[in-house]
């Protein structure tokens, strides 16, 4: 069985994309020769390259802004529930046999199958974390530590001082907001990826140090102590 892609347009794929031909087709074939797609495949053909370009988009919007990738994300689970499922299932159902007649059970087909496990495990984190994300919102904690190591926050202006000759300024992304008491700092957001990276940043102004635990971190994170060196008695 021998199926070959066509074009979809300015996608970037080639128009003939080049296929292992099982059996004595792949011995009269060239390497790298390509065949045309089986009329009675197109539709999963077709189906295919929708799958691809929803994958482009999800690509594209790990470098835009939250709410671009809510959106992205947002669209790619519904497709996911009223295309990516159904072509799951004609796939599964129909060529799927055929490949294991012609082939045999391949390292290839187990692979396919194990991805379309592991894309409905991601569909169904991605729904979670919406939701979650929507109701409840997300929540971050750090601690800072340290003599006259502090921070405030006025709207979306942190300013931290942290033992250097200046203090810090830190705008924070759109969609995040954070408290002060103490020591603690708390960052809440609805984008649990982008709640990371703000906290990540924050942390990185000050790493907590090993020997006295000055900097800051996050609330939960434990820091190996080192010991200092001693003068000579």
């Amino acid at each position: 069985m021998s199926v070959a892609m066509g074009d979809d347009g300015d996608d970037g794929l080639p128009d003939r994309l080049p296929h292992v031909v099982p059996g004595a087709d792949a011995a009269r074939r060239g390497p790298g020769e390509t065949v045309r797609r089986q009329p009675a495949l197109v539709s999963l053909s077709e189906e295919h390259r929708q799958e691809l370009a929803h994958a482009r988009r999800l690509l594209r919007a790990g470098g835009a802004g939250p709410e671009e990738r809510l959106a992205v994300a947002g669209a790619y689970v519904d497709a996911f529930f009223t295309e990516t499922v159904e072509h799951f299932r004609r796939e599964e159902e129909i060529l799927f046999p055929l490949y294991v007649r012609h082939a045999g059970s391949t390292p290839v087909l187990e692979r396919i199958l194990r991805e379309h496990m592991e894309l409905h495990g991601l569909v169904r984190a991605l729904v979670n974390n919406m939701v979650e994300g929507v109701t409840k919102g997300f929540e971050r904690k750090l601690e800072i530590n340290g003599v006259g190591y502090k921070a405030e926050v006025a709207g979306d202006k942190m300013t931290l001082a942290l033992g250097y000759s200046h203090p810090i300024v830190y705008h924070l992304p759109k969609g995040i907001s954070a408290k002060v008491e103490k020591n603690l700092v708390t960052l809440t957001g609805s984008d649990r990826e982008l709640l990371g990276q703000t906290a990540a940043k924050l942390r990185s102004f000050r790493p907590p140090e090993p020997y006295k635990g000055k900097g800051i971190k996050y609330l939960e994170e434990y820091i190996k102590r080192k010991v200092g060196k001693t003068g000579a008695a």
